[in-house]
């Protein structure tokens, strides 16, 4: 919108810490959680964020209060999705109130028209916006990266470092780093292997070593995650979203669905099943997995997973932010 509609006032809100703080303009700039933030966050004809009261001066406290339908606006509520959803109704009007929610792919939306019971019009099957990039990055040479991505766990929110030294999620993830037939795979190929965890587990980071040094262990503040997504050349995760990003880059990807109980628990809630969705193999054993390394084909993924990229992404164009931006406006009128 900066870029292609300055005739707009769009302001970014932003903590002074932030990683990606320097991106933004100072003049664009609003401080999280200042008086300014809670004026606008009252006042403003519409509110945009990739999560549910993620533009409100505490996400937590705000949330709560909406479910209770406790926080009254001004403006008409915009959710540009973080993430392709997984789950049938993993939001809903009975948890978050939205006025418009960008959904990236069919399967998605059908599923949520079907389960969660927002009004005709909420639910928008128009792309998600970041999805512009990757389409203009489709086929862009890759980096030798072998990129290890895994998501986070709720069950870690309040994980002491004691805790998590123990934990499974811990020991699978060094199990992997550390395999050492990997290492020299990595060094025989002139390949790196890049590790960078979600960030409610970048806590945990510095408590993750290798001796290759072929292995790197990114922190949050030494990457950007589309940057990464688009330069390497293989993903592996456990249950991340993230691998749909990927897979629109029609790269292989490979799951890791080690420590799978919170995965296994949502299972009846969820329109994903591995067995007919997965867009590439899985594996609970570090082990096998890196065997399956050993011998794939890094160019592509194979033949059943790159139908299943094209069933799955059926908005395949760098027109997401158009028409983001053209629902959003339409809520104006």
């Amino acid at each position: 919108m900066k870029e292609n509609h300055k005739e707009i006032p769009i302001k970014f809100v932003i903590s002074d810490n932030s990683p990606d703080r320097h991106r933004v303009d100072d003049e664009d700039v609003i401080r999280f959680g200042s008086l300014k933030h809670y004026f606008l966050y009252v006042t403003s004809p519409i509110l945009i964020s990739t999560h549910c009261q993620g533009y409100s001066p505490n996400m937590q406290l705000f949330t709560q209060l909406d479910r209770k339908r406790l926080v009254k606006l001004r403006g008409k509520r915009v959710l540009v999705d973080h993430c392709v959803r997984r789950g049938k109704a993993s939001i809903s009007p009975k948890g978050s109130w939205v006025d418009l929610m960008a959904v990236g792919i069919k399967k998605q939306y059908d599923a949520m028209v079907e389960n969660t019971g927002f009004e005709e019009g909420v639910l928008r099957l128009i792309g998600l916006a970041r999805f512009d990039n990757l389409y203009k990055n489709l086929g862009k040479p890759t980096k030798p990266w072998i990129l290890f991505m895994p998501t986070w766990r709720i069950k870690h929110t309040d994980t002491t470092e004691k805790q998590f030294l123990d934990s499974e999620y811990y020991k699978q993830c060094m199990k992997l780093i550390n395999n050492k037939k990997l290492h020299r795979f990595l060094e025989e190929n002139g390949l790196k292997f890049v590790f960078y965890t979600h960030i409610e587990m970048q806590k945990f980071i510095h408590l993750f070593k290798t001796d290759s040094e072929n292995v790197m262990i990114l922190d949050a503040g030494s990457a950007v995650v589309e940057d990464l997504l688009i330069e390497s050349r293989v993903m592996i995760t456990d249950y991340s979203s993230v691998f749909f990003d990927f897979s629109y880059l029609e790269k292989p990807v490979i799951y890791f669905l080690f420590d799978n109980d919170e995965n296994e628990a949502a299972k009846d809630s969820m329109w994903f099943e591995y067995e007919k969705d997965a867009l590439g193999p899985d594996f609970n054993d570090a082990e096998k997995l890196v065997d399956y390394i050993l011998t794939m084909d890094m160019s592509k993924p194979e033949e059943l997973y790159s139908r299943r990229i094209a069933e799955t992404f059926t908005l395949r164009d760098d027109k997401n932010c158009e028409r983001n931006y053209e629902a959003i406006l339409s809520l104006l009128k």
